[in-house]
């Protein structure tokens, strides 16, 4: 036991060493002059500046920091202009988050700069959130780069608290929900770049009798979910465009049209093709379920159980290996 404590100091040790490592790369563009009347309070980054993660990364961390910005008793604010601006999908709720740029500063003056990421490490939480008391500035403008996860307990009241759909997501929700109805249940896969359609940073693409059989043991999942739930449609939906027009066909599966697009891999001017994510995620949490599919080197995709905690609906992994 005593080695166990050992070894968990040591790794938070090098954990807070890489979070300050990163912090002073960071540091490198903020030369700007100081702004004379910037917001004092903690703004979550997601400015390009580095990799920020998929959307569930992105939201999750909005979430814990305002739930941080909530015990802390200090402003809050998201900073989410790449590649797309937030607002042109999710707009304040109960809460006003956004920031215009002319409160933003960038300079070392008024600006504290925290970097701090998940690495799945023993009572990593706990960590986490003293590390951020401890680094948190209240008479600064704190830009925290982060992915964490710590309002998960209550992400579903901080999440509705925070966003509400703009009058765009919400009339293409109502048009979805319309043709597959309420009673639903839904299934995620993410295979990155596993069957070839889309480039995504350095992972494996399997060659192309091994993306045949994987998609068919796939499809073979989504006849026995329907199995297990004979009378309702089964929302599918999936980072592969490959895959989707293979299971559109099957009458009790109901696919979004469209393809998703990776937010650290791609700079789109427009903001029209990252639609899908945001629909995805919606359809998905109004769902009766949802199931995160995996076989062989997909990816433990953090994207369902964002969408399960929006609305707390069951979520459960589903292993066809």
């Amino acid at each position: 036991m005593r080695n166990y404590w050992r070894g968990l100091k040591y790794y938070l040790y090098v954990g807070k060493i890489m979070n300050l490592a990163v912090e002073a790369v960071l540091r490198h563009k903020y030369l700007s002059i100081p702004n004379a009347c910037p917001f004092r309070g903690i703004v979550y980054m997601a400015d390009g500046s580095m990799l920020h993660g998929g959307l569930s990364d992105r939201l999750r961390g909005c979430v814990s920091l305002y739930y941080i910005a909530k015990k802390l008793k200090i402003p809050f604010k998201i900073y989410f202009v790449s590649p797309f601006h937030l607002k042109e999908f999710l707009v304040p709720n109960k809460y006003n988050w956004t920031i215009e740029d002319e409160n933003m500063d960038f300079s070392l003056d008024n600006t504290n700069v925290v970097y701090i990421y998940n690495r799945d490490l023993p009572l990593e939480h706990t960590f986490q959130e003293r590390y951020l008391k401890e680094r948190i500035l209240p008479q600064k403008q704190n830009h925290i780069f982060t992915n964490i996860d710590l309002g998960d307990r209550n992400f579903s009241s901080l999440f509705h608290e925070l966003f509400r759909p703009t009058d765009e997501l919400a009339l293409l929700l109502q048009k979805h929900r319309e043709r597959i109805g309420t009673d639903y249940v839904s299934m995620v896969y993410r295979f990155q770049q596993l069957l070839g359609d889309f480039k995504e940073g350095n992972y494996p693409v399997l060659k192309l009798e091994e993306q045949r059989m994987l998609i068919q043991k796939c499809r073979n999942a989504i006849s026995k979910i329907h199995e297990k739930h004979p009378n309702k449609k089964i929302l599918v939906t999936s980072d592969s465009s490959t895959f989707l027009e293979s299971v559109k066909d099957v009458e009790y599966v109901y696919v979004i049209e469209g393809k998703v697009f990776h937010m650290d891999f791609n700079t789109i001017a427009s903001h029209l093709p990252y639609m899908k994510s945001f629909l995805d995620l919606f359809m998905l949490s109004d769902s009766k379920i949802v199931y995160l599919v995996r076989a062989g080197l997909m990816y433990n995709s953090g994207f369902a159980k964002r969408a399960s905690l929006i609305n707390n609906i069951p979520y459960k992994i589903l292993n066809i290996n």
